[in-house]
Formats: C-alpha cells, structure tokens, sequence
C-alpha cells in the first residue's frame, strides 16, 4: 500500500480515501479540502432493531456505520446480501472446476468488498485470502480446496441472517 500512495500522489493527487469508504470518512474529506470547518459526525439513531442475532458473525456497528446508522437500510442491505448469495458457493465451485480463476478472482473482489462495507469482518478476510490465493495461481488442489474455505464461512453467516430475518419478520407481525 505505500507505494500504492506515493504513485497517487506523484501523479498529482492530494489525498486519498480508502475502501471501504465510510460517510463520515468521506464528508470528513470533503470538508477538510473545501475548507469548511465541520464538527458534526453521524448522529446514531435510537436503535429500534435488535441485531444481537447477528452478533456473532457481523460487526454490527460497522455495517451501521455504511449506512449513517440507518437500521432499516441496513436491515435492506442485508436481506439482499443473503438473497443474492444464497447460491454463491454452488456458483464459485463451478467456476473453480471449470478453471475460470479470473472470473473467480472477480467475484471474491465483490465479495470482499460487499463483506466489508457490511461489517462482515470474517467473510471479507476469508475472501481477500481466497482473492489472493487465486492471484498467486496455486495448484489445482489449493484451487479445489477454495470453496470449502468459503462454505465454512459463508454458510453460517447466511444462516443467521436467514434466522435474523424470520425474527424480524415475527417481530414485526406481533407488533
């Protein structure tokens, strides 16, 4: 990464942000080059979701934090996530088989940034490993082995949004 930053700001530029970029990281920016002085960070909402459920494999406050701590966005966000992911390891293995690690490599990128902005800490390390892995253009073995790698992962993370979900959805309806 450093020389990642000495290029950019060799070619120019005078800051940079980071992914995944943050509201706060980014009206901070904002304001600290148009000069304007800004005191004011994201203002938490009342918490009206109860997201113990998902404790234990996201980091709640850091998904929140993506979406200015709007809960119902958040909540959105997440039942897209499972709903677009459902059939993601089922999708990877085919890929990994049929030798495509470029197409592979791409996806793992998706997924580690979604994973991220989303608070999924496990499953963006474990992608950015598997991103890594498939760079590196291991054996097919090592390459095999990969979707495992996800399933152990993701598997329990979709399970608990799944059990998230049917729990928000009682909740709503015995309100």
């Amino acid at each position: 990464m450093p020389e990642s930053r000495s290029r950019i700001f060799d070619v120019g530029m005078n800051d940079i942000l980071l992914k995944p970029i943050s509201p706060e990281s980014l009206y901070k920016k904002v304001y600290q080059w148009a000069g304007i002085r800004n005191n004011k960070t994201s203002e938490k909402q009342n918490k009206n979701i109860d997201f113990s459920i998902l404790s234990s494999v996201i980091d709640i406050e850091a998904g929140l934090c993506y979406t200015s701590y709007n809960e119902e966005l958040y909540c959105k966000l997440l039942f897209k996530f499972f709903k677009s992911h459902e059939n993601f390891i089922e999708a990877f293995t085919n890929i990994i088989e049929n030798n495509e690690t470029i197409n592979a490599s791409k996806r793992m990128h998706a997924l580690k940034g979604t994973a991220g902005t989303l608070g999924m800490t496990g499953l963006h390390k474990v992608a950015e490993e598997i991103e890594a892995e498939l760079k590196n253009e291991k054996s097919d073995e090592t390459l095999n082995n990969l979707p495992l790698k996800l399933e152990n992962i993701l598997l329990p993370l979709l399970n608990k949004i799944s059990e998230f979900r049917e729990y928000s959805n009682n909740r709503t309806e015995n309100q």
